[in-house]
């Protein structure tokens, strides 16, 4: 069982989940930001309400059901690898989001986001478990729950405050820009 010994180590564990925090928090405020402004878009351009319960339940189904293959598939494949991969479907999402006109559409991007964060999540969550030595795996996933949770909760806030301020489809492409810079981000370091 690995323990932190000395100062450097605790500063390089601190460093490193720091940075897997930052990255989810970015990641999950920047594709939940549509979480509001894509139901009232959708109505907007004649979706049913059915349809818009449909199109979250795409997101939500493809997510689940990939977790596990994907998750799986990022210890044979990379951390790295597969965490640029699902960031890089996510900003293709939400630059899909902005030319979405159909419910055919909608849900087509909303299985494509489902797909991108069941590449990321299970990804990052791993990331946490091999920085983590076991006397500090359980505060260390406690920080990464709640920079996962505080992105799923602000990144609604910011995406109808700026979805009132200028329309519904501005708010995809501000998403995907802050998607960029965590895709950047993962990319770089």
């Amino acid at each position: 069982m690995h323990t932190l010994t000395d100062s450097a180590e605790i500063r390089s564990f601190a460093a490193l989940l720091t940075f897997c925090c930052l990255v989810t928090f970015g990641c999950y405020f920047a594709v939940s930001m549509r979480l509001p402004v894509v139901p009232l878009y959708a109505r907007g351009i004649g979706v049913s309400t059915s349809q818009i319960g449909v199109i979250n339940a795409a997101f939500y189904l493809m997510a689940g059901l990939l977790a596990l293959p994907l998750g799986m598939l990022s210890d044979t494949w990379g951390r790295k690898r597969m965490a640029v991969s699902g960031a890089l479907i996510l900003l293709a999402g939400m630059l899909l989001l902005f030319l979405g006109r159909s419910f055919i559409q909608l849900t087509g991007i909303y299985l494509l986001l489902g797909f991108g964060i069941a590449a990321f999540g299970p990804t990052m969550m791993s990331w946490v478990s091999e920085i983590s030595p076991a006397t500090h795996l359980g505060r260390a996933y406690g920080w990464y729950t709640l920079a996962l949770f505080c992105g799923l909760g602000l990144g609604p806030a910011a995406g109808g405050g700026l979805g009132e301020m200028f329309g519904y489809r501005p708010v995809f492409l501000i998403g995907a820009g802050l998607m960029a810079v965590d895709l950047w981000i993962v990319q770089r370091l």
